[in-house]
Protein backbone atom coordinates (compact mmCIF):
# COMPACT_ATOMS: atom_id res chain seq x y z
CA UNK A 1 0.00 0.00 0.00
CA UNK A 2 1.62 3.21 -1.17
CA UNK A 3 -0.15 5.22 1.54
CA UNK A 4 1.84 3.40 4.26
CA UNK A 5 5.57 3.65 4.85
CA UNK A 6 7.40 1.64 7.51
CA UNK A 7 10.45 3.10 9.23
CA UNK A 8 12.80 1.84 11.94
CA UNK A 9 14.64 5.09 12.70
CA UNK A 10 11.98 7.36 14.19
CA UNK A 11 13.22 9.16 17.34
CA UNK A 12 11.37 8.69 20.60
CA UNK A 13 8.49 11.13 21.13
CA UNK A 14 8.72 13.81 23.80
CA UNK A 15 6.62 14.30 26.93
CA UNK A 16 5.23 17.85 26.75
CA UNK A 17 2.81 17.95 29.69
CA UNK A 18 3.07 16.88 33.34
CA UNK A 19 0.16 14.45 32.96
CA UNK A 20 1.71 12.52 30.07
CA UNK A 21 3.49 9.17 30.05
CA UNK A 22 5.75 7.51 27.51
CA UNK A 23 4.77 3.92 26.77
CA UNK A 24 6.79 1.26 25.01
CA UNK A 25 4.17 -0.41 22.83
CA UNK A 26 4.24 -4.19 22.67
CA UNK A 27 1.00 -4.66 20.75
CA UNK A 28 -1.50 -2.51 18.88
CA UNK A 29 -4.51 -3.20 16.68
CA UNK A 30 -5.87 -1.92 13.39
CA UNK A 31 -9.33 -0.35 13.39
CA UNK A 32 -11.45 0.71 10.39
CA UNK A 33 -10.80 4.36 11.25
CA UNK A 34 -7.05 3.76 10.82
CA UNK A 35 -7.65 2.42 7.32
CA UNK A 36 -9.92 5.36 6.48
CA UNK A 37 -7.45 7.93 7.84
CA UNK A 38 -4.65 6.35 5.80
CA UNK A 39 -6.39 7.65 2.68
CA UNK A 40 -7.33 11.05 4.12
CA UNK A 41 -10.68 10.51 5.85
CA UNK A 42 -11.41 13.19 8.43
CA UNK A 43 -8.42 15.32 7.54
CA UNK A 44 -10.21 18.66 7.77
CA UNK A 45 -11.80 18.39 11.19
CA UNK A 46 -8.98 16.37 12.71
CA UNK A 47 -6.44 19.03 11.78
CA UNK A 48 -8.58 21.72 13.37
CA UNK A 49 -9.09 19.66 16.53
CA UNK A 50 -5.38 18.97 16.76
CA UNK A 51 -4.47 22.64 16.43
CA UNK A 52 -7.07 23.53 19.05
CA UNK A 53 -5.47 21.14 21.55
CA UNK A 54 -1.94 22.44 21.00
CA UNK A 55 -0.69 25.35 23.07
CA UNK A 56 1.72 27.82 21.53
CA UNK A 57 3.04 28.22 18.01
CA UNK A 58 6.10 26.12 18.78
CA UNK A 59 3.91 23.12 19.61
CA UNK A 60 1.71 23.19 16.54
CA UNK A 61 3.87 20.70 14.65
CA UNK A 62 5.53 18.59 17.33
CA UNK A 63 5.24 14.85 16.65
CA UNK A 64 2.51 15.44 14.05
CA UNK A 65 4.29 14.65 10.80
CA UNK A 66 4.62 12.23 9.27
CA UNK A 67 1.19 11.02 10.41
CA UNK A 68 1.39 7.90 12.55
CA UNK A 69 -1.80 5.85 12.61
CA UNK A 70 -3.16 3.52 15.27
CA UNK A 71 -5.45 3.94 18.25
CA UNK A 72 -5.12 0.93 20.59
CA UNK A 73 -2.00 0.01 22.53
CA UNK A 74 -0.75 -2.28 25.23
CA UNK A 75 2.72 -1.90 26.67
CA UNK A 76 5.03 -0.88 29.48
CA UNK A 77 5.43 2.61 30.90
CA UNK A 78 8.88 3.87 29.96
CA UNK A 79 8.78 7.38 31.43
CA UNK A 80 6.33 9.54 33.41
CA UNK A 81 5.65 13.27 33.46
CA UNK A 82 6.21 14.90 36.85
CA UNK A 83 2.46 15.33 37.36
CA UNK A 84 1.53 11.67 36.87
CA UNK A 85 0.12 10.25 40.10
CA UNK A 86 -1.58 6.97 39.24
CA UNK A 87 1.09 5.17 37.21
CA UNK A 88 4.77 4.30 37.53
CA UNK A 89 7.66 3.36 35.28
CA UNK A 90 7.58 -0.36 34.47
CA UNK A 91 3.83 -0.73 34.93
CA UNK A 92 1.90 -2.61 32.23
CA UNK A 93 -0.97 -0.58 30.81
CA UNK A 94 -3.36 -0.53 27.90
CA UNK A 95 -5.52 2.16 26.37
CA UNK A 96 -6.40 4.12 23.24
CA UNK A 97 -5.43 7.41 21.67
CA UNK A 98 -8.18 9.73 20.37
CA UNK A 99 -8.24 10.20 16.59
CA UNK A 100 -7.10 13.83 17.01
CA UNK A 101 -4.18 12.97 19.31
CA UNK A 102 -0.85 14.15 17.95
CA UNK A 103 0.53 10.66 17.25
CA UNK A 104 -0.86 7.17 16.71
CA UNK A 105 0.04 3.88 18.36
CA UNK A 106 1.56 1.99 15.44
CA UNK A 107 5.08 2.68 16.65
CA UNK A 108 7.43 1.40 19.36
CA UNK A 109 7.10 4.42 21.66
CA UNK A 110 4.11 6.69 22.19
CA UNK A 111 3.25 9.56 24.51
CA UNK A 112 -0.25 9.50 25.98
CA UNK A 113 -2.10 11.41 28.65
CA UNK A 114 -2.64 9.30 31.76
CA UNK A 115 -6.39 9.63 31.18
CA UNK A 116 -5.98 7.56 28.00
CA UNK A 117 -4.83 4.43 29.77
CA UNK A 118 -5.57 1.91 32.49
CA UNK A 119 -3.69 -0.93 34.14
CA UNK A 120 -3.61 -3.94 31.81
CA UNK A 121 -6.06 -6.74 32.70
CA UNK A 122 -4.11 -9.47 34.48
CA UNK A 123 -6.00 -12.40 32.96
CA UNK A 124 -5.32 -11.78 29.26
CA UNK A 125 -2.25 -11.35 27.07
CA UNK A 126 -0.79 -8.15 25.66
CA UNK A 127 -2.13 -9.09 22.22
CA UNK A 128 -5.65 -9.61 23.57
CA UNK A 129 -5.45 -6.40 25.60
CA UNK A 130 -4.55 -4.39 22.48
CA UNK A 131 -7.78 -5.58 20.83
CA UNK A 132 -10.09 -3.95 23.39
CA UNK A 133 -9.77 -0.22 24.22
CA UNK A 134 -10.91 1.65 21.10
CA UNK A 135 -13.83 -0.63 20.24
CA UNK A 136 -14.65 -1.09 23.92
CA UNK A 137 -14.90 2.65 24.56
CA UNK A 138 -16.87 3.15 21.36
CA UNK A 139 -19.33 0.45 22.41
CA UNK A 140 -19.57 1.99 25.90
CA UNK A 141 -20.26 5.41 24.40
CA UNK A 142 -23.04 3.99 22.21
CA UNK A 143 -24.68 1.89 24.90
CA UNK A 144 -24.31 3.94 28.05
CA UNK A 145 -23.26 7.53 27.30
CA UNK A 146 -25.60 7.97 24.32
CA UNK A 147 -27.99 5.03 24.73
CA UNK A 148 -28.53 5.37 28.48
CA UNK A 149 -28.17 1.63 29.16
CA UNK A 150 -26.25 0.18 32.09
CA UNK A 151 -26.14 -2.78 34.45
CA UNK A 152 -29.06 -1.41 36.48
CA UNK A 153 -31.67 -0.80 33.77
CA UNK A 154 -30.97 -3.34 31.01
CA UNK A 155 -32.37 -6.55 32.53
CA UNK A 156 -34.79 -8.25 30.12
CA UNK A 157 -34.61 -5.39 27.64
CA UNK A 158 -34.51 -6.49 24.04
CA UNK A 159 -31.59 -5.14 22.01
CA UNK A 160 -30.65 -5.48 18.36
CA UNK A 161 -26.98 -5.08 17.42
CA UNK A 162 -26.34 -4.78 13.69
CA UNK A 163 -22.85 -6.05 12.85
CA UNK A 164 -22.11 -8.75 15.42
CA UNK A 165 -18.78 -9.87 13.97
CA UNK A 166 -17.18 -6.41 14.10
CA UNK A 167 -15.01 -5.14 16.91
CA UNK A 168 -17.58 -2.72 18.36
CA UNK A 169 -20.49 -5.09 17.72
CA UNK A 170 -19.07 -8.07 19.57
CA UNK A 171 -18.04 -5.98 22.58
CA UNK A 172 -21.48 -4.33 22.65
CA UNK A 173 -23.18 -7.73 22.65
CA UNK A 174 -21.01 -8.95 25.53
CA UNK A 175 -21.68 -5.82 27.57
CA UNK A 176 -25.43 -6.05 26.99
CA UNK A 177 -25.47 -9.73 27.94
CA UNK A 178 -23.51 -9.00 31.14
CA UNK A 179 -26.19 -6.40 31.98
CA UNK A 180 -28.99 -8.95 31.53
CA UNK A 181 -30.37 -7.89 28.13
CA UNK A 182 -31.76 -10.21 25.45
CA UNK A 183 -29.62 -9.59 22.36
CA UNK A 184 -30.34 -10.25 18.71
CA UNK A 185 -27.55 -9.57 16.23
CA UNK A 186 -26.92 -9.72 12.49
CA UNK A 187 -24.16 -11.48 10.57
CA UNK A 188 -23.61 -13.63 7.50
CA UNK A 189 -24.90 -17.23 7.59
CA UNK A 190 -21.42 -18.74 7.86
CA UNK A 191 -20.60 -16.54 10.90
CA UNK A 192 -23.66 -17.34 13.03
CA UNK A 193 -22.12 -20.12 15.08
CA UNK A 194 -18.95 -18.07 15.56
CA UNK A 195 -20.86 -15.03 16.81
CA UNK A 196 -23.13 -16.93 19.17
CA UNK A 197 -20.31 -18.98 20.68
CA UNK A 198 -17.97 -15.99 21.17
CA UNK A 199 -20.42 -13.30 22.25
CA UNK A 200 -23.33 -15.10 23.89
CA UNK A 201 -25.92 -13.48 21.58
CA UNK A 202 -29.37 -14.98 21.96
CA UNK A 203 -30.33 -14.85 18.28
CA UNK A 204 -28.58 -14.27 14.96
CA UNK A 205 -30.24 -12.91 11.83
CA UNK A 206 -28.87 -13.37 8.31
CA UNK A 207 -28.31 -9.84 7.03
CA UNK A 208 -28.05 -11.14 3.44
CA UNK A 209 -31.66 -12.32 3.60
CA UNK A 210 -33.85 -9.27 2.88
CA UNK A 211 -37.03 -10.96 4.06
CA UNK A 212 -35.48 -12.04 7.33
CA UNK A 213 -34.04 -8.57 7.95
CA UNK A 214 -37.34 -6.85 7.15
CA UNK A 215 -39.22 -9.22 9.46
CA UNK A 216 -36.73 -8.53 12.27
CA UNK A 217 -36.78 -4.76 11.85
CA UNK A 218 -40.54 -4.56 11.51
CA UNK A 219 -41.25 -6.69 14.59
CA UNK A 220 -41.46 -3.65 16.86
CA UNK A 221 -40.00 -5.66 19.73
CA UNK A 222 -36.72 -3.88 20.42
CA UNK A 223 -36.05 -1.36 23.17
CA UNK A 224 -32.65 -0.48 21.71
CA UNK A 225 -31.03 -0.80 18.28
CA UNK A 226 -27.30 -0.25 17.69
CA UNK A 227 -26.06 0.06 14.13
CA UNK A 228 -22.44 -1.07 14.38
CA UNK A 229 -22.29 -2.59 10.91
CA UNK A 230 -19.46 -1.72 8.55
CA UNK A 231 -22.02 -0.41 6.05
CA UNK A 232 -23.79 1.58 8.74
CA UNK A 233 -24.33 4.72 6.67
CA UNK A 234 -26.03 2.79 3.89
CA UNK A 235 -28.17 0.94 6.42
CA UNK A 236 -29.37 3.96 8.38
CA UNK A 237 -31.93 5.21 5.87
CA UNK A 238 -33.29 1.77 4.98
CA UNK A 239 -33.52 0.73 8.64
CA UNK A 240 -35.44 3.80 9.67
CA UNK A 241 -37.78 3.49 6.67
CA UNK A 242 -38.85 -0.15 7.27
CA UNK A 243 -38.55 -0.48 11.03
CA UNK A 244 -41.49 -0.50 13.38
CA UNK A 245 -40.47 0.98 16.69
CA UNK A 246 -41.42 0.05 20.20
CA UNK A 247 -42.63 3.11 22.09
CA UNK A 248 -39.65 4.92 23.60
CA UNK A 249 -37.08 2.83 21.69
CA UNK A 250 -33.62 4.23 20.99
CA UNK A 251 -31.71 3.93 17.74
CA UNK A 252 -27.97 4.64 17.91
CA UNK A 253 -25.68 4.61 14.87
CA UNK A 254 -21.89 4.76 14.80
CA UNK A 255 -21.49 6.09 11.28
CA UNK A 256 -22.29 9.77 11.01
CA UNK A 257 -21.73 12.20 8.12
CA UNK A 258 -19.66 14.69 10.15
CA UNK A 259 -16.14 13.84 8.99
CA UNK A 260 -17.17 13.08 5.43
CA UNK A 261 -19.03 16.39 5.24
CA UNK A 262 -16.14 18.42 6.65
CA UNK A 263 -13.73 16.73 4.25
CA UNK A 264 -15.97 17.58 1.31
CA UNK A 265 -17.35 21.00 2.27
CA UNK A 266 -14.90 22.35 4.83
CA UNK A 267 -15.16 22.46 8.60
CA UNK A 268 -17.69 25.28 8.94
CA UNK A 269 -20.18 24.32 6.23
CA UNK A 270 -19.67 20.58 6.77
CA UNK A 271 -20.40 20.88 10.49
CA UNK A 272 -23.51 22.94 9.79
CA UNK A 273 -24.78 20.44 7.23
CA UNK A 274 -24.19 17.58 9.69
CA UNK A 275 -26.10 19.46 12.39
CA UNK A 276 -29.07 19.87 10.04
CA UNK A 277 -28.95 16.13 9.27
CA UNK A 278 -28.94 15.33 12.99
CA UNK A 279 -31.92 17.62 13.59
CA UNK A 280 -33.86 16.02 10.72
CA UNK A 281 -33.18 12.51 12.00
CA UNK A 282 -34.21 13.52 15.50
CA UNK A 283 -37.50 15.00 14.26
CA UNK A 284 -38.19 11.96 12.06
CA UNK A 285 -37.54 9.65 15.00
CA UNK A 286 -39.77 11.60 17.37
CA UNK A 287 -42.60 11.53 14.84
CA UNK A 288 -42.38 7.71 14.82
CA UNK A 289 -42.04 7.34 18.59
CA UNK A 290 -38.33 6.54 18.88
CA UNK A 291 -35.12 8.44 19.60
CA UNK A 292 -32.40 8.57 16.92
CA UNK A 293 -28.87 9.38 18.05
CA UNK A 294 -25.28 9.38 16.83
CA UNK A 295 -22.43 7.86 18.84
CA UNK A 296 -18.66 8.25 18.64
CA UNK A 297 -15.55 6.93 20.32
CA UNK A 298 -15.07 8.81 23.58
CA UNK A 299 -11.91 8.76 25.70
CA UNK A 300 -13.51 7.96 29.04
CA UNK A 301 -11.12 6.80 31.80
CA UNK A 302 -13.98 5.71 34.07
CA UNK A 303 -15.46 3.60 31.29
CA UNK A 304 -12.08 1.99 30.56
CA UNK A 305 -11.83 1.00 34.22
CA UNK A 306 -15.31 -0.55 34.06
CA UNK A 307 -14.38 -2.41 30.87
CA UNK A 308 -11.24 -3.69 32.60
CA UNK A 309 -13.32 -5.03 35.48
CA UNK A 310 -15.61 -6.76 32.99
CA UNK A 311 -12.60 -8.34 31.27
CA UNK A 312 -11.14 -9.53 34.56
CA UNK A 313 -14.47 -11.10 35.53
CA UNK A 314 -14.68 -12.81 32.10
CA UNK A 315 -17.78 -10.86 31.07
CA UNK A 316 -15.86 -9.50 28.08
CA UNK A 317 -13.51 -11.71 26.10
CA UNK A 318 -11.45 -10.14 23.31
CA UNK A 319 -11.63 -11.77 19.90
CA UNK A 320 -8.45 -11.73 17.82
CA UNK A 321 -8.64 -12.93 14.23
CA UNK A 322 -4.92 -12.79 13.47
CA UNK A 323 -1.65 -11.44 14.88
CA UNK A 324 0.68 -9.58 12.47
CA UNK A 325 4.36 -8.70 12.76
CA UNK A 326 5.30 -5.02 12.49
CA UNK A 327 6.51 -5.42 8.91
CA UNK A 328 3.13 -6.97 8.03
CA UNK A 329 1.14 -3.86 8.98
CA UNK A 330 0.17 -3.22 5.32
CA UNK A 331 -1.33 -6.72 5.26
CA UNK A 332 -3.28 -5.94 8.45
CA UNK A 333 -4.63 -2.74 6.89
CA UNK A 334 -5.62 -4.66 3.77
CA UNK A 335 -7.46 -7.27 5.82
CA UNK A 336 -9.45 -4.66 7.75
CA UNK A 337 -10.19 -2.75 4.53
CA UNK A 338 -11.77 -5.86 3.00
CA UNK A 339 -14.20 -6.06 5.92
CA UNK A 340 -16.11 -9.01 7.40
CA UNK A 341 -13.39 -9.59 10.00
CA UNK A 342 -14.10 -12.07 12.77
CA UNK A 343 -12.27 -10.35 15.55
CA UNK A 344 -9.46 -7.81 15.58
CA UNK A 345 -6.26 -7.59 13.54
CA UNK A 346 -3.49 -7.11 16.11
CA UNK A 347 0.11 -6.06 15.44
CA UNK A 348 3.00 -7.17 17.66
CA UNK A 349 5.77 -4.59 17.72
CA UNK A 350 8.42 -6.59 19.58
Amino acid sequence: DQTLTLTTNRPKPVIHKPSEVMVRVWASSVNPIDVAMSVGYGRGVLDVLQLATDVGVDQMTHDRLPLILGRDFCGEIYRCGHGVRHYRVGQWVYGSLPPFWRTGSHCEFIVADESHLCEKPSNISTVESAAIPYVGLTAWSALQTIGGLNDRNSYNKRALVLGGTGGVGNIAIQLLKSWGAHVTTTCSPDAMQFVMSHTGADECVDYTNDNEMTETLSSGSFDFVLNAASAAAALDESIQSVAKWKAGAKYVTLTTPLLANTDRYGVLFGTGLSALTAIKQTIDGCSQGYSSRWAYYWANPGALREITRAVQSNQIKPIVERVYAFNEIPDAYGRVARGHCRGKAVVELT
